[in-house]
Order: structure tokens, then C-alpha cells, then sequence
């Protein structure tokens, strides 16, 4: 999660390890909902590009 901006990183955490809804984060952010959607659409593709998947030589 190293240069992910603070805010992907704030909701990724909040959906993924403290399993908190869209709707507990906008309201915990206090930002309206689709807004937290797409930072942690955001957040989800900053993962994404930060991990290197083994390619398994067949």
C-alpha cells in the first residue's frame, strides 16, 4: 500500500479489514456515498498494480 494516497488507503481499510458498508464509511468520512465507491475503486486498482502475481511456467 506504499504510495497509495491516504484516502484510498482509509477505505480500503475501513471495507476490507474493519468490514464496515459503503454507507458507515461516507458516514465516517463524511463524504457522500458514491464518492467512497469510487475511492475504493481506486484503492482496489492501486492493489492490484502493487501486486506481482507469480506466472506459473507450463
Amino acid at each position: 500500500m506504499n504510495g497509495m494516497p491516504i484516502i484510498h488507503k482509509t477505505i480500503v481499510i475501513l471495507k476490507y479489514v474493519m468490514d464496515l458498508s459503503l454507507a458507515e464509511i461516507s458516514d465516517i468520512l463524511q463524504m457522500n456515498t458514491q464518492n467512497a465507491k469510487t475511492y475504493l475503486r481506486d484503492g482496489r486498482e492501486y492493489l492490484s498494480l502493487s501486486v506481482e502475481l507469480p506466472i506459473d511456467p507450463k
